[in-house]
């Protein structure tokens, strides 16, 4: 229907920013923290991922729609920082 077009804006807005919010400052923080710690490797690689996330994430806001690789990128970075974060600390 037509008259709910809108909402498809709105939720791909709703999801860019959520991404936005949380793509931004959390990944910087550890990747200082790592590389304040003198964990070099470990903000190198976390940094490295970090920035193949942006850059499927912007791809996929512009195509307006999820992958599977996008998620992919993502879960790989969560899933590196937390095993990182507690086999280093």
């Amino acid at each position: 229907m037509k008259i709910f077009d809108w909402l498809d804006g709105i939720e791909v807005a709703i999801v860019g920013i959520v991404a936005a919010g949380l793509l931004v400052p959390g990944p910087l923080f550890i990747t200082y923290r790592f590389a304040l710690a003198h964990r070099h490797g470990a903000a190198l690689l976390t940094g490295a991922l970090w920035l193949c996330c942006v850059a499927a994430c912007v791809r996929d806001f512009r195509r307006q729609r999820l992958s599977w690789v996008s998620g992919g990128i993502v879960v790989l970075w969560l899933v590196t920082t937390l095993v990182l974060g507690f086999i280093l600390n």
